[in-house]
């Protein structure tokens, strides 16, 4: 990101992670959407008829993964999945660059 930024003439000025806190369950009901409701696989349907098998298959792999994920977490399951850490960055514009 940084030698992107760079590249467009922004430089870094500073940057953190955040981990969301244990009250933040977007992460477990986005999983639990994916993997438990009836909605994927209609959609996963619908998704075949449209562009071929190729990509449904794709799409089953990755609801594969993320079920197996889930399983890795051990006993937890779906209700032990975490929102994501977030990077936060300031840019600033790099003055010769403008």
């Amino acid at each position: 990101m940084t030698q992107a930024g760079e590249r467009a003439g922004f430089r870094l000025d500073s940057h953190k992670t955040m981990t969301p806190g244990e009250k933040n369950r977007e992460g477990s009901r986005e999983v639990r959407m994916l993997l438990k409701a009836k909605e994927f696989e209609d959609e996963r349907q619908l998704v075949e008829q449209r562009h071929g098998p190729r990509i449904a298959l794709i799409l089953n792999g990755l609801k594969d993964a993320v079920a197996e994920s889930v399983e890795r977490l051990g006993g937890g399951g779906i209700e032990a999945v975490r929102n994501m850490d977030v990077w936060l960055a300031k840019f600033d514009v790099i003055s010769n660059a403008v």
